[in-house]
């Protein structure tokens, strides 16, 4: 856990693989990619700040692979992303085309042999009402009463 949101703030390049081929062992095949920014003052986002409660907040910006802004902080068409610097973890509850959407954002540091630190951001969302997701199963078909 971070105590402190410096670690966060910077351009971030994300990547990752399809399931099948990483459960089967073979090398990831990188599927897309977007570029997140958090806290640069650029393209849409903000840098860290105080908010009326005095809790930490910073801006948000994704971009995909062409450089398109694709959800920021200043954005017109969706509510505005607003990350709440919380417990060491970046954190964000908001609506997308009129779904709930949750975005967590935490940082691992890795410090080598030779005292290099370096960071990785590590990200879950939640789309969609989050009651639902506990209670579809894998068929498809909803469990539970």
């Amino acid at each position: 856990m971070q105590n402190n949101i410096a670690n966060f703030l910077g351009t971030w390049y994300v990547k990752w693989a399809t399931g099948q081929q990483a459960q089967s062992g073979q090398p990831p095949y990188i599927a897309a990619g977007y570029t997140m920014l958090i806290g640069t003052d650029t393209e849409g986002d903000f840098a860290p700040r105080l908010t009326g409660t005095y809790d930490t907040a910073v801006g948000f910006a994704l971009l995909d692979a062409s450089g398109a802004v694709v959800l920021s902080s200043e954005d017109e068409n969706h509510q505005p992303v607003q990350f709440l610097f919380l417990d060491g973890t970046l954190r964000w509850v908001g609506y997308w085309t009129g779904q709930p959407v949750r975005i967590y954002i935490s940082l691992g540091e890795t410090v080598s042999p030779g005292g290099v630190h370096t960071y990785s951001i590590y990200a879950s969302t939640t789309y969609g009402d989050p009651e639902q997701v506990g209670v579809w199963g894998a068929d498809g078909n909803p469990h539970g009463g």
